[in-house]
């Protein structure tokens, strides 16, 4: 570079600088030729090194490009998101006409018939897709719906590793090692199950030629000298839960991205990439934590930090009740012909007068011949007029009517000024019992109402 500079160039350059305490740091090198002064007129040529430190301008950098990184990251997700709650919504649509007519069919059916157990087989199936597709939606706004009680893990893991008994190849052996005492965990039951579920899954996945599952529970105190800055959990009590397996480990190049939606690293059509993205969300949701400890060849361990608390177990729920009917008039309107005939075969039976329209401008249509609406049932999101703007030009043909919306989108991913005031809503996909008793609780509320 010195030569270059006395032959007249002038060469930038970068360089690794090194200070007194030995600190390397970055610096940019400018060398330029200098003819230097001599006291017996002999012209002499020298360098001029002009040394710039460049550590700000690194960080800087540095943090552009992780907030660039960020950003990409967050537009991708967003991306996802609005992909996955599309798909869960058509989803929706298709498993409303399987699990409602599965489910109707089975009511019809005796016990001991020849199809009573494959019609349960087809329920079942359609309710594990259902809870996917509760997945996809959790993920269009990055967030699980709770619905917690007190729950007790030693009783959830003797649960599930009495299912995963039947699931699992029978040379991985299941222990259960429950210590916690005396304390439960406020928390959905249901997506603690899924947690443990995909947790064991994964770990048996990671055992082909057999080894060993864990299941654990125990009593954890966290002293506030023992949290680190950046921790997200306050101190207090808590219940550790365990899943720990003798598999193949994971690698530091997938463990930085385990809990990034549709990651996997199982074969095609083995995987779909939301159940560790999943426990994530569900385990954040409840204020815990997890950890995972895991060396490539010698097994994973994942560790879910919840915190305890000391309300009472739940009472067992109430057996369901019978669907009650009623001779009121009510107008279905979907874009989705099987969803039309699902709600007109589970209604009809009930007592109730049921018209039918595809659209918002024909059931406005449909009711200007009609000489009462009782109860106007809608999807929300349908192509042309939503299901919002129908129940409003209908109440004003209709004043006694009542609306019951229904959607393939969770509510808390509809927007709010689409969704407003106009309640009840219903979840698809649908079941006869639970649209026959919301039916039921939204006429007689109306009628509350007017009285």
């Amino acid at each position: 570079k010195f030569a270059i500079a006395v032959q007249g160039l002038q060469p930038d350059f970068a360089w690794v600088a090194r200070r007194k305490n030995g600190e390397e740091f970055p610096v940019e090198v400018r060398l330029r030729k200098l003819a230097l002064p001599a006291p017996d007129n002999d012209k002499k040529t020298g360098v001029l090194a002009i040394v710039r430190d460049l550590s700000e301008r690194k960080a800087a950098e540095t943090e552009i490009k992780q907030l660039e990184f960020q950003l990409l990251h967050a537009q991708k997700m967003e991306s996802i998101g609005r992909f996955a709650g599309g798909l869960a919504h058509d989803f929706n649509n298709i498993l409303s006409a399987i699990l409602g007519y599965s489910e109707l069919a089975i009511m019809e059916t005796p016990p001991d018939h020849p199809l009573a157990q494959p019609l349960a087989i087809i329920k079942k199936s359609a309710e594990k897709a259902a809870e996917l597709t509760r997945q996809l939606l959790a993920f269009s706004h990055n967030k699980q719906v709770l619905e917690p009680q007190a729950v007790d893990l030693n009783s959830l893991l003797d649960g599930i590793a009495k299912m995963l008994a039947r699931m699992i190849p029978e040379d991985i052996v299941i222990e259960t090692q429950t210590t916690c005492r005396g304390r439960q965990v406020l928390a959905d039951p249901g997506q603690l199950e899924q947690v443990v579920m995909n947790l064991a899954v994964n770990a048996a996945d990671a055992m082909p030629r057999g080894g060993r599952l864990l299941l654990g529970t125990e009593n954890l105190d966290l002293h506030p000298h023992a949290l680190r800055p950046g921790d997200t959990i306050a101190p207090g009590p808590y219940v550790q839960l365990t899943v720990a397996d003798t598999g193949s480990g994971i690698d530091p190049a997938t463990m930085e991205r385990i809990f990034e939606p549709f990651f996997t690293t199982k074969a095609q059509g083995k995987g779909t990439g939301l159940g560790l993205a999943t426990v994530y969300n569900i385990i954040k949701q409840h204020h815990g934590t997890i950890q995972v400890e895991s060396t490539p060849g010698h097994g994973t361990t994942f560790k879910v930090l919840l915190p305890a608390t000391k309300y009472p177990a739940k009472k067992p729920p109430k057996l369901e009740e019978p669907m009650i009917g009623g001779n009121e008039t009510i107008l279905v309107v979907d874009d989705e012909p099987s969803i039309q005939h699902l709600v007109i075969d589970i209604l009809t039976p009930l007592g109730y007068s049921i018209l039918a329209a595809s659209s918002g401008q024909e059931a406005l249509t449909r009711a200007t011949t009609m000489e009462s609406v009782d109860l106007l049932i809608t999807d929300l999101v349908m192509p042309g007029m939503r299901g919002s703007e129908l129940a409003a030009q209908l109440c004003a043909q209709h004043p006694n009517a009542a609306a019951l919306f229904m959607s393939g989108y969770r509510p808390e991913d509809i927007n709010e000024q689409e969704l407003g005031d106009l309640t009840p809503f219903l979840q698809k996909p649908l079941t006869p019992s639970a649209l026959a008793k919301k039916v039921r609780e939204v006429l007689d509320s109306r009628q509350t109402t007017d009285h």
